[in-house]
């Protein structure tokens, strides 16, 4: 799941830069948008195909992308990270290198800092530091019940954007989610 919701939203933003390109990439793989959402979303297995295949994808997009190859990457190690049997002890650089391709994409081409990607940046070291160990046999239900929660409280309240991520009203919409959820 953590490739999934950290790719999704940058392979968008690809899309909407580079537009054929990344059709091509696509169509060679077989990979079909089957999630919700407007345009749909790639699933799993779809995603793993992307990150398996992340050298045809550099040589499929413009060198203005790279900065996209660089966080698919970063995810992919990441990834690895997490589901590794032992956590390693470069734990904190693989965390790191994944905020900065972060950051790169989001300030040159606005891909969105979701709640997921916040907690990947500042929350994931404090749990490695914690238990010393990687995510391998911890169980994601919990995070998954609490996701569905909190998306129905914001559709019950108004409070749900499906686009538009990182203006000003959904910046204003997320205050005030995140206000009620504390409350």
């Amino acid at each position: 799941w953590l490739a999934e919701i950290t790719c999704n939203d940058a392979l968008d933003k690809l899309e909407e830069e580079f537009g054929l390109e990344i059709n091509f990439f696509y169509l060679r793989h077989f990979l079909n948008k089957t999630g919700e959402g407007a345009g749909g979303k790639f699933n799993g297995p779809s995603i793993k195909t992307v990150l398996k295949n992340l050298d045809d994808l550099e040589n499929q997009v413009p060198e203005e992308a790279s900065s996209f190859i660089n966080y698919f990457d970063s995810i992919r190690k990441l990834h690895r990270m997490c589901t590794e049997e032992k956590l390693g002890e470069n734990y904190e650089e693989t965390i790191e290198e994944f905020k900065e391709a972060f950051e790169n994409v989001h300030q040159l081409f606005g891909v969105s800092e979701t709640l997921k990607i916040h907690v990947i940046s500042h929350h994931y070291s404090d749990y490695f530091k914690m238990t010393g160990k990687t995510f391998r046999e911890t169980n994601g239900e919990h995070h998954e019940a609490l996701h569905h929660t909190l998306k129905t409280m914001e559709r019950n309240k108004n409070l749900y954007m499906k686009k538009n991520h990182g203006g000003v009203v959904h910046q204003q919409k997320s205050h005030q989610s995140i206000s009620i959820r504390n409350v």
